[in-house]
């Protein structure tokens, strides 16, 4: 095998060679991009507030599951190993929860402002 490349690569020099680069090149381009798809069974989404801004650090669980995470600075998740059509819990605090049902699409999720829950603010001083 060794011999046969050694013979192959003193033929090929000079422009067939760098054709055959590109070829190579174009041929593995759409693998290395579709790495970046996320997995069938991989929930993904956005969550928001009420004016739209992202909601970075909202709780995002499966429910009836162990599987859930929170949201990065941009207000987007991803959870892995979920099936179609299982409920998302979405919170945050401050907020009322939401309950979501994923399809397989990406979601955008509104959470709506709960105000009963700040109702009372205890400040704790040290001095």
């Amino acid at each position: 095998m060794y011999h046969y490349l050694r013979t192959m690569s003193r033929k090929l020099t000079g422009l067939p060679a760098l054709l055959l680069a590109l070829c190579v090149l174009m041929l593995t381009a759409p693998a290395a991009s579709a790495s970046a798809v996320p997995a069938p069974d991989t929930a993904t989404g956005t969550v928001l507030d009420q004016t739209g801004e992202p909601l970075p650090g909202a709780s995002v669980m499966v429910v009836g599951t162990t599987l859930g995470g929170s949201t990065d600075i941009d207000g987007n998740f991803s959870i892995a190993g979920v099936k179609q059509g299982a409920t998302l819990r979405v919170s945050f605090v401050g907020c009322k929860p939401a309950d979501v049902k994923w399809e397989g699409q990406h979601l955008n999720v509104t959470l709506q402002d709960d105000g009963q829950t700040l109702d009372e603010v205890v400040v704790v001083g040290f001095g």
